[in-house]
């Protein structure tokens, strides 16, 4: 029994201490929810034509073209980053859409890599969702920030018929991005494209896709919406009863290739301890903070609220239902939960930097 709003999702391995590796071999995959008694939201929503799943990752490949993955050293203190950009699969592909208002729904499906996504002809588009769900309106922007696990739907204006290519910008969080000195030894010493991805213009961008109109493909939507009827009204949890805090911590033991280099509030991952135990229906405030580095921040079991950004309000594209957010410094969570897990399948919350969770900045809890 599904009980949650329609959203975007995704699912993947999670074998403690393995995780890295079998999401980068490929065990992971996009799930959409859809509510069939929510009101009907005007939204482009013919699979493949004007609602398209766009799964992004980057991957290193040697000169066989086979795979390369290492997590040692460098790749594991900041996550394991590649040369070559994946959409569904394909390297830089090329899609059709319509000549009208087509959905993406974007998923950063790589295990360390932050995207910033923008067109290169510099045209606006429209957020409308998060990872839980559907925003009440559209937010407009010129970029969008995507840390791994991070979901967005948003919508593009192709009516103009005219094609367009999809940049990011170099990842902030990685230390070798500017000049690649050490992508450029690793990929040497290992015969693969552990280097930046190729670059288009002197601010360091590089294609991620490109998309061409195509007029046999019917745009069933002409027009953005002003505001969203099938969004879930936003929750009221009340105030929080109770605080609790997270660190996410780093220890230079990750470049010697220690598995327990990386921790939650000092303590490495362990699979026989409950790190919380958490009230069912109750609401709380997380305050999790982060050093060295951004972290993604995940949580199992719900989704949450963000209240701030070191101190600060968030944008309104960050109000949405989240379950993943990147922290950079501290931020503060509404959580709650509605669902029961005792001590033999607990609940996680943990990086998702994929090589920092497998490294021990992992932690488990309860829900009675």
């Amino acid at each position: 029994n599904i009980d949650q709003p329609a959203s975007t999702l995704w699912y993947h391995s999670h074998v403690h201490r393995l995780t890295g590796p079998q999401v980068y071999a490929g065990l992971a995959g996009l799930m959409i929810i859809e509510d069939p008694d929510a009101a009907i939201s005007g939204l482009p929503n013919s699979y493949g034509v004007d609602d398209i799943p766009l799964i992004v990752q980057d991957r290193a490949f040697d000169d066989d073209a086979q795979l390369v993955y290492v997590s040692r050293g460098p790749t594991l203190m900041h996550g394991l980053r590649g040369g070559q950009i994946l959409v569904n699969g394909v390297i830089r592909p090329k899609a059709g859409v319509p000549q009208g208002v087509v959905r993406f729904r974007i998923l950063n499906a790589s295990n360390a890599r932050i995207y910033t996504f923008a067109f290169e002809d510099g045209r606006s588009f429209h957020q409308i969702g998060t990872d839980g769900g559907l925003l009440a309106r559209p937010a407009t922007m010129n970029s969008l920030v995507l840390a791994p696990a991070e979901r967005a739907e948003v919508l593009v204006d192709f009516s103009d018929g005219k094609s367009a290519r999809l940049l990011s910008g170099q990842d902030f969080n990685d230390p070798m991005a500017s000049g690649n000195m050490m992508g450029g030894m690793m990929s040497r010493m290992m015969g693969a494209d552990f280097g930046g991805p190729t670059t288009i213009d002197e601010d360091g961008r590089f294609e991620i896709m490109s998309f061409e109109v195509n007029q046999a493909k019917a745009a069933k939507v002409q027009a953005i919406p002003v505001n969203i009827a099938s969004a879930p009204s936003e929750p009221d949890w009340g105030e929080p009863v109770r605080e609790r805090s997270f660190s996410m911590e780093m220890s230079m033991g990750g470049m010697m290739g220690s598995q327990n280099s990386m921790s939650i509030n000092g303590k490495p991952m362990d699979m026989s301890r409950i790190d919380s135990q958490i009230k069912l229906n109750e609401t709380e405030l997380w305050k999790v903070s982060s050093n060295n580095m951004a972290h993604p921040f995940h949580i199992h079991g719900t989704s949450f609220q963000i209240v701030s950004q070191n101190r600060q309000k968030v944008a309104f594209d960050q109000t949405g239902l989240k379950d993943v957010f990147l922290v950079q410094g501290e931020a503060e969570f509404l959580v709650r939960f509605r669902k029961k897990a005792d001590s033999t399948t607990p609940f996680m919350y943990h990086c998702h930097i994929l090589e920092h969770e497998d490294a021990g900045m992992m932690g488990q809890f309860t829900v009675s």
